[in-house]
């Protein structure tokens, strides 16, 4: 392994990446102290793994400190959404009349007869 050099910096994007990800007011205390970790690095570890680990660490640092927020989730109006399922529901009640009555007839026989039986069992229990 060769001696590090004195001069050397982290790659030019990394910082920039860094520098528009990070509010304002923590910058300069981020920067200080992933450029002190660079350092230590240098001399441990060399240029090329020293790069690799502030380019990690830049990127790992987004999340925390990211400028860019999501939407606010969006809070669902339930009321709105039970009247247009009522509404949709109705609609195709009203386009396919026969087939829904006899659908329905048949549910609510099949109900009965279900509860009938299962009211049955009960009392031999």
């Amino acid at each position: 392994m060769s001696e590090p050099e004195e001069n050397s910096m982290p790659p030019k994007w990394a910082r920039k990446i860094l520098a528009w990800s990070c509010p304002k007011d923590s910058l300069e205390e981020v920067q200080g102290d992933l450029l002190e970790l660079y350092s230590y690095w240098m001399k441990t570890e060399g240029e090329r793994e020293a790069n690799k680990k502030y380019i990690l660490n830049a990127i790992r640092l987004q999340r925390p400190f990211s400028k860019v927020q999501g939407k606010p989730s969006m809070k669902i109006n339930m009321n709105a959404m039970l009247k247009h399922f009522s509404v949709v529901a109705y609609r195709n009640l009203m386009r396919n009349r026969s087939f829904s009555f006899i659908n329905i007839v048949a549910y609510s026989i099949s109900g009965i007869s279900f509860f009938n039986s299962a009211g049955s069992i009960a009392g031999v229990l």
